[in-house]
């Protein structure tokens, strides 16, 4: 809820960029979703299943490197960030929460690495699989594995053994949002763990 009013705003506090943000609002979502589970766990349905399959996945993911030219106004913009000076940063709200992550990045990755290793896990019972991405992939990642053939369900998990930041969709580095100005993965990430994935969830048949 981006734009929270009454009852939603409680345990949230506004953030130097004006949104309000709060981890009691994270607790308020946990116990949402654990709602939801507990409403289905009477009902699922029940499998046999002759075995319990396991496998493992490295990729390599190209960095999503700056380029010299936009190097000396991220450092202006990082460095006014953390002294506290954000009213002399030109852009406001989700805009100013967007140009201070996107800095962050550009310096963080200004010396390389070239490329991240990444391991993707899958799991198979019975004709059900899980595939674990160690971060945030975009739905539509999740929409390309459920595709994926041969399979009765196959359930995407999202931050399995890591946290190596946000996986975007090709189109949302073209819109120019948060997620993808702030990655540390270049464009096509999100096709690459798709295509990845159904390879390992292939040999995991």
């Amino acid at each position: 809820n981006v734009h929270p009013t009454g009852g939603y705003l409680n345990d949230m506090f506004m953030d130097f960029d004006d949104v309000s943000r709060g981890y009691g609002h994270a607790r308020y979502i946990g116990r949402v979703v654990a709602g939801g589970v507990l409403q289905a766990y009477d009902k699922v349905k029940y499998i046999e299943v002759d075995g319990l399959r396991y496998m493992k996945h490295s990729i390599r993911i190209p960095s999503n490197m700056p380029k010299k030219e936009d190097m000396a106004e991220a450092h202006r913009i990082h460095e006014l960030h953390e002294s506290g000076r954000d009213e002399e940063i030109p852009y406001k709200g989700m805009m100013l929460t967007t140009v201070v992550a996107e800095a962050a990045r550009m310096i963080r990755l200004e010396h390389g690495p070239e490329y991240f290793d990444m391991q993707l896990y899958g799991i198979a019972i019975g004709k059900v699989a899980l595939l674990g991405i160690p971060g945030e992939p975009f739905t539509g990642i999740g929409r390309g594995l459920k595709e994926t053939e041969g399979w009765d369900m196959v359930i995407p998990t999202c931050l399995t053994n890591g946290v190596q930041g946000y996986f975007p969709m090709r189109d949302a580095y073209e819109e120019g949002g948060y997620e993808a100005r702030s990655s540390n993965f270049k464009a096509g990430v999100g096709e690459l763990i798709i295509e990845e994935s159904r390879k390992l969830l292939s040999e995991l048949h």
